[in-house]
């Protein structure tokens, strides 16, 4: 399978858990017994994708794209940078999905045009404003399946290169508020060969 398919098939949650593929785009949903089909779910723009068994009902939204592209443009090693994140009391936000951000030809200057109205002092804060976005837009997009499915989830799984970040999975736990699982896992490689193995 492709390779969200992949991750969702190593993931043995809960059934009030929902699943984050965190990587460049955030796939963020749940395995439910049967697609949903409700003009609600049409509305927040969820996609069923059939699974072994399961239907993958989820949301596709932004996820690390926006940091690796200003990593790379103003070559910044964000991963020693997040270690001093939590020195920033910069709390502005922004739609992380919103189209001027998609593809633009210079990301950090696409971004400071969001928090125009009060910009970022530095790096550290341009960053923290950036994680915590992404945290309120998985905030956003859980109160939304929840609403569409009629249910409630205690868990958030999450696989993929998202899950080694703890300082967004903490934020994540918070805006949320629930209990985060990181499996910081091959996630694509191993659900691909579990299904190898039970195709057998």
């Amino acid at each position: 399978s492709h390779d969200t398919g992949s991750a969702f098939e190593a993931i043995d949650a809960p059934e009030d858990a929902i699943i984050l593929s965190s990587g460049t785009w955030s796939l963020f949903g749940i395995k439910s017994k049967e697609p949903i089909c409700t003009e609600a779910s049409l509305k927040a723009n969820f996609t069923n994708e059939g699974g072994v068994g399961y239907i993958r009902f989820l949301k596709n939204i932004m996820g690390m794209w926006i940091v690796n592209q200003i990593a790379e443009q103003e070559n910044i090693n964000f991963i020693e940078l997040i270690k001093d994140l939590d020195k920033s009391t910069y709390r502005e936000t922004f739609d992380v999905n919103d189209q001027t951000i998609s593809a633009p030809k210079n990301m950090k200057a696409a971004v400071l045009n969001l928090l125009k109205n009060n910009p970022p002092k530095n790096d550290l804060d341009l960053f923290a404003a950036i994680y915590l976005s992404m945290a309120k837009a998985y905030k956003k997009t859980c109160d939304e399946l929840e609403k569409v499915t009629n249910r409630t989830f205690n868990y958030i799984y999450i696989v993929g290169g998202g899950a080694k970040n703890t300082y967004l999975n903490k934020l994540v736990e918070k805006e949320t508020g629930k209990k985060v699982v990181a499996l910081p896992i091959e996630a694509t490689s191993l659900g691909n060969i579990k299904v190898q193995m039970e195709a057998k």
